[in-house]
């Protein structure tokens, strides 16, 4: 059973019953055997096909399941040809921690913390629902159902706990497909696997969820999506696509600006419309996982060959330039440190092999984001490596959008206020310089008024030689001049 406490009393809130994955009315994978006879006079072929659907019942006498799948059921069916497609005992939380969420069939069941009680007294009906997922910052669900027979597939946002739908996407011929939000809940991309007779493409919807309406967007490749990654706090994304040996990684924004048409007769301006924009794809590379700086602008995108070592480029978003490359041998994880300033490559060792062999070269670097190598540590056997956790932000996102918004106008501000102090300190120097030559000319003027009487005396004493007289002088000018270099060149 799974359990939900409250550590701060000790009290046990709820207790839940783990369920069989494999139980009637959950869906499932299944791979069937089948014979296919296309001619009379030909043999029936034996052929295998993979299936989706539900499990009807299971015969325990001759332990097989029987697969619904739409309106045809499958008898027979051997439990290792079958794989569950849902986690009914895996409990989600709310950003916010006031809901935990629990999946069903055909449902959501969601329990309202402390009293752990059903919201409403009844579950939220999703038909079809493959998997959920909260927002990683408000009350928000967002589910999704595959296609199934003549069903279209449906993506669903809604709100908790008013249960209000605030968009749901049709799309037809769907069979597998991920939710993957941005960390800042403003952005949630479903990429899901399309197929039309003979081919196959891959979908990828973007939905703006703060902008009224909630606006969808769409893009599809004709490539395999292997993974989808949102910049932290951020408007960019990418998508690795193509074969896993060389993947492509195209990146994208979803703050690019198209102008909106100004509206006759009402002398209005015309304003900026975000729409999905294309920034640029890179090719011809072995990389295998991609890691966002956590303060975002910056990306390393990493190749680990196992056992042996990891190569990583440090790639600038806005220039589209690699500003360092990389490699670790034996390494096997890199982390960045929670302001985005720093990246660590590391060489692990797991704690179920704490009698395995270390080696002399396992250790860590530690990079700047910048690629510059700021910290090299030998550590044989290094099980665990982990950055001191930053304390919450006091400025939020919308607060730095604003301020990124409004940067130009604060840049001329503060070159006026740089500008300004500038002219002021270079004022108090040259008062400071002003007075200490009037101090000096003051001191010479006082000492020549007070050798002047004594100059007659003075020259008698030196036989008629006065040092003051420039005749007394011989100024000789010395011009020194070096040739850099020469060339001869003939004049016809």
């Amino acid at each position: 059973a799974a359990s939900v406490w409250d550590i701060r009393s000790g009290a046990k809130l709820r207790t839940f019953s783990l369920k069989n994955p494999l139980e009637e009315k959950f869906q499932v994978q299944a791979t069937i055997i089948f014979e296919d006879k296309q001619k009379k006079d030909e043999k029936k072929k034996v052929q295998e096909k993979v299936i989706r659907g539900r499990v009807k019942s299971y015969n325990a006498k001759t332990e097989t399941f029987s697969i619904e799948e739409g309106n045809v059921v499958h008898d027979g069916v051997e439990p290792e040809k079958v794989i569950p497609l849902q986690e009914p005992n895996r409990l989600k939380w709310s950003a916010d921690g006031k809901y935990l969420a629990r999946l069903g069939p055909d449902m959501i069941s969601v329990y309202v913390l402390p009293e752990m009680t059903l919201l409403e007294r009844k579950s939220i009906a999703a038909k079809e629902i493959l998997d959920f997922m909260w927002s990683p910052k408000s009350n928000m669900l967002s589910y999704w159902a595959p296609a199934d027979s003549n069903h279209p597939a449906m993506i669903h946002l809604l709100k908790v706990p008013e249960r209000d739908e605030i968009s749901s996407r049709k799309l037809f011929d769907v069979t597998e497909g991920r939710m993957v939000w941005q960390n800042e809940g403003d952005y949630l991309c479903v990429h899901m696997v399309k197929l039309q007779t003979k081919k196959k493409s891959y979908v990828l919807m973007f939905f703006r969820v703060r902008d009224p309406g909630v606006p969808v967007e769409q893009i599809e490749l004709s490539e395999p999506v292997l993974h989808v990654s949102w910049e932290p706090a951020g408007d960019r994304l990418v998508i690795l696509h193509g074969e896993p040996r060389s993947p492509s990684m195209s990146f994208y924004s979803m703050s690019g600006s198209k102008p909106t048409a100004v509206v006759a007769g009402k002398g209005t301006a015309a304003s900026a419309r975000h729409e999905l924009t294309h920034l640029f794809t890179r090719t011809g590379n072995q990389y295998n996982d991609v890691m966002w700086s956590p303060a975002g602008g910056v990306v390393a995108l990493a190749m680990f060959a196992p056992g042996d070592t990891c190569m990583f480029d440090l790639l600038d978003i806005e220039t589209n330039t690699v500003m360092a490359s990389r490699r670790h041998d034996r390494c096997n994880r890199l982390l960045w440190d929670p302001s985005g300033r720093y990246l660590a490559s590391c060489t692990t060792t797991e704690l179920r092999n704490i009698n395995a062999k270390g080696h002399v070269e396992d250790g860590f670097n530690i990079y700047t984001f910048q690629g510059g190598l700021a910290c090299q540590v030998k550590r044989e056997k290094l099980f665990q490596f982990s950055w001191r956790p930053r304390p919450k932000e006091l400025v939020t996102s919308e607060m730095k959008k604003k301020v990124m918004k409004k940067l130009p106008h604060y840049i001329k501000i503060f070159d006026n206020d740089d500008k300004k102090r500038k002219t002021e300190l270079m004022r108090e120097v040259e008062a400071v310089r002003l007075k200490q030559a009037e101090e000096f000319f003051g001191w010479l003027h006082r000492n020549r008024a007070a050798v002047g009487p004594l100059k007659a005396r003075r020259v008698a004493q030196r036989g008629g030689y006065d040092s003051d007289d420039d005749k007394n002088y011989k100024i000789e000018v010395t011009v020194e001049e070096t040739v850099l270099s020469s060339r001869d060149q003939i004049i016809q």
